[in-house]
């Protein structure tokens, strides 16, 4: 389990036809822009009850070594609960080596729907 930002680090190889855990490190980043604010965001994965099965499902067939720090933030936003979403946000940005948009807070409900209107193009 990712202890804190400095201990994160993951694999660019894939396993038996796995995402890489790079690439499912770089989902979650992107699903966590709709919930958090930052000066600058790169990349976007909507959080949809859909998405966020398929990341466990993912989990499920994988042996990440930040298998568990991934499994409880989805469990929390599966239930509703997205407390969580800077945190993940920032464990995983500065393992990205992030020096522009550190997550400060999650985003008002407005906020949120203005940020999705802007990625979905409504």
């Amino acid at each position: 389990m990712a202890s804190g930002e400095k201990d994160f680090q993951v694999s660019n190889e894939s396993e038996s036809g796995v995402l890489s855990e790079r690439i499912f490190s770089d989902r979650l980043h992107g699903m966590t822009h709709q919930k958090v604010y930052a000066e600058e965001k790169w990349g976007y994965a909507p959080i949809t009850e859909e998405s966020i099965d398929k990341m466990l499902e993912i989990l499920e067939k994988s042996e990440y070594t930040h298998q568990e720090f991934y499994k409880k933030s989805l469990i929390a936003w599966k239930d509703g609960d997205f407390s969580n979403a800077v945190k993940v946000h920032n464990v995983i940005w500065n393992n990205k080596g992030g020096n522009v948009g550190k997550a400060e807070r999650l985003l008002t409900p407005k906020e949120e729907m203005e940020f999705r209107a802007t990625q979905d193009g409504t």
